[in-house]
Order: structure tokens, then C-alpha cells, then sequence
């Protein structure tokens, strides 16, 4: 941090560094200004984690794009303990023989993949009650409080990167999601139907069925 806000592009940093935390915060990742008594009266007992900061500069095609900035939970060993800070953190990921096949039907059939990213997407995931822990403000944010001088702490209200529990997060909020979605009629009438693969808990069969076409598409 100190190297790069000192270098050349000490500007850039700068910027990047406060998007990514103003971006956590506009998502509701953290709740401000929790004191120690504070935590202890919610239940939240555990030691603090702190926060770590990864700084990497991003390319396309060999070329300098930008500063890229990404605030995580410093969740190794050291600061967060199973049973303490997370319970568990399995989350399936998808088969290869699977992303075989369906390449090979795409090839087959001449079919175009849509593809597409979600922005920030662990961050979308909220916590289940009991799950929430302290964390220390990172470098360059912590605060006190103006009257005892006490160092002030974040509360994780949303799925973090670095948390060991992070993936698994995403994925049950993920999951949810595309079975809701895809387990309904929108408003043009359409019915779409969703089942999970038994096999491949990662793949998704969406069915769309549109009775102005007869049927099922």
C-alpha cells in the first residue's frame, strides 16, 4: 500500500482504493462505528479480523487498462476459526466432463454461449443470522471515537471475499435466485420452468414455455 501510494501512479490509487471500499459500502457490506461494547451487547464476542488489501494493476491484450483494488476479509487461520467466525463452507463446483459435453452440443448444433459477469457478486450474498463478525476498518479508514478515542470496528453485514465461508454464500444465494427466477411466469405470460441436474449440482435445465409458439421452447 505505502509503495504504491508513493509511486507514479499514486493518483490512481487512490481512486481505486476509495471505489472499492465507497463500493462495499454502497452494497452493504459493512455496518460503521461499532465499539467493543457495542459488539459484546449484539452477541458478537469473537477477536476482530482484519481486513486485507490486494492491489494489482489490470491489462488487456498486454496493454495497461488500470489500478485494480480489492478489499477482502483476512479469513486464514490465524484470525478466523470454524465454529467461531463460520461453520461451513462447501460449495459444489461444476463437473468437467460436463463443460465437455456441452461444448461439444454447442459445436454440434452451431450454438452462440451468452455469457455474462456479475459485478462484485459475493457481495450480494447476505449473512445468515449468526454470521455476522467484527471486522478491523482496513489501513487508511479506521476510525476512534471522538470522545474516548477507542478504536472504532466495521460489522460484516454481507458475504465477503477472503471469509472461508465466502463461496458457499454465493452459492446458496446464487442458487436461490436462478430457481426463483426461472420457476415463474413474468409479466408477457411466459412460463419458464427450472430443475437442477442431479448429477452436476452446478448445471441448470431451464425449460420456456410459450403458448403463442405451442408450447415449450
Amino acid at each position: 500500500m505505502i509503495e504504491a501510494l508513493l509511486g507514479d501512479r499514486a493518483e490512481e490509487w487512490v481512486e481505486s482504493i476509495y471505489k472499492e471500499f465507497n463500493g462495499l459500502e454502497s452494497q452493504g457490506v459493512f455496518s460503521h462505528d461499532h465499539t467493543k461494547d457495542d459488539l459484546a451487547k449484539m452477541g458478537i464476542t469473537s477477536k476482530p479480523v482484519p481486513c486485507s488489501i490486494a492491489l494489482t494493476h489490470k491489462y488487456k491484450d498486454g496493454v495497461f487498462q488500470k489500478c485494480k483494488t480489492r478489499i477482502c476479509i483476512a479469513g486464514h487461520k490465524g484470525n478466523m476459526t470454524k465454529g467461531i467466525h463460520y461453520d461451513e463452507v462447501f460449495a459444489a463446483s461444476p463437473v468437467q466432463h460436463t463443460e465437455r459435453i456441452l461444448q461439444a452440443m454447442s459445436v454440434n448444433l452451431h450454438l452462440h454461449n451468452l455469457t455474462w459477469d456479475v459485478s462484485m457478486a459475493y457481495t450480494w450474498a447476505p449473512l445468515q443470522p449468526g454470521e455476522r463478525i467484527a471486522v478491523v476498518y482496513p489501513e487508511g479508514f479506521k476510525r476512534y471515537h471522538e470522545v474516548t478515542g477507542e478504536e472504532l470496528f466495521l460489522i460484516l453485514e454481507r458475504n465477503l471475499y477472503g471469509a472461508p465461508s465466502a463461496g458457499r454464500g454465493w452459492s446458496i444465494h446464487r442458487n436461490d435466485f436462478i430457481m426463483k427466477r426461472f420457476n415463474q411466469t413474468d409479466p408477457n405470460g411466459v412460463r419458464w420452468s427450472c430443475h437442477k441436474s442431479v448429477m452436476d449440482p452446478c448445471l441448470f435445465i431451464i425449460d420456456r414455455h410459450d403458448a403463442s409458439q405451442g408450447g415449450q421452447v
